[in-house]
């Protein structure tokens, strides 16, 4: 059997290369490649990138991605972590430098671990976050506007690799602590997913709803205990999802029994 390969690109967040779970093959990359192995028989070349539009430079280093990778294929799923991770840690970042956030969040995981230990512990954590909220309003990178123009800029730009096939994945609804430092949250997410949609739908790029891969599944076989980061099920449903959205481009690719 004859094979041929396909570059594949992924613009992600923080856990959709396995950096959360104890095997980095049980990831949807890893999983992505094998299903495409097995039902083409194309071998997938794929590179994995954290892409967050608030951090200095993400310009320049999603254009010199770009142009390393000349991808066949480009996978962006939309992250919400410059506008739509409101917390204190962020908060004291902005007020008194990287050095004080990412104490606050140590802090903020040592309280959470701890809360785990006895019932006591967890309703101490508890008036801890809840008086430290009171005290020190959470925070944001960016406005949500200022962080859309970088996302609706982001699907121009692949837009514009006409030998690339483009899909753009839907950021998810907010959960957990995060939530309820912004409780209604998730309308302005649905909002904001609504506006990229219809740029990607204007550029004629395929798009999914990431959303509903979790609904399928439910939260509880979904997330971490954190209910931000996804357990393994969720990586299976996600490359299965994937493989579909991309399956038009690879169908043009398969190589001839041989």
């Amino acid at each position: 059997m004859n094979t041929c390969a396909v570059k594949l690109l992924i613009f992600a967040g923080s856990d959709g290369d396995g950096g959360h779970l104890g095997d980095a093959s049980g990831a949807r990359p890893e999983l992505l490649k094998a299903a495409v192995y097995e039902q083409h028989r194309i071998e997938l070349e794929v590179t994995y990138r954290r892409l967050y539009v608030h951090a200095e430079g993400w310009e320049d280093y999603f254009e010199k991605t770009l142009e390393a990778t000349r991808p066949d294929i480009i996978i962006v799923c939309v992250n919400g972590v410059s506008w739509s991770f409101k917390t204190v840690p962020i908060r004291l970042r902005k007020w008194f430098g990287s050095g004080a956030g990412k104490w606050a969040e140590r802090r903020q995981q040592q309280i959470d671990r701890g809360a785990k230990s006895s019932r006591p512990r967890e309703y101490l954590a508890r008036g801890v976050h809840w008086t430290v909220r009171r005290v020190i309003p959470a925070g944001t990178y960016m406005s949500r506007a200022s962080a859309e123009a970088r996302w609706l800029q982001v699907i121009d730009r692949v837009a514009r690799e006409e030998e690339a096939f483009v899909v753009i994945g839907s950021k998810v609804d907010q959960r957990g602590e995060l939530l309820k430092a912004w409780p209604r949250l998730n309308e302005e997410i649905a909002r904001h997913n609504d506006v990229l949609r219809r740029r990607a739908d204007e550029r004629h790029l395929v798009c999914f709803d990431r959303e509903a891969i979790l609904r399928e599944l439910g939260e509880e076989l979904a997330f971490l205990e954190d209910r931000v980061h996804r357990q393994e099920p969720f990586h299976v449903l996600m490359a299965a999802r994937m493989l579909d959205a991309i399956r038009p481009a690879l169908e043009g690719h398969t190589a001839p029994v041989g």
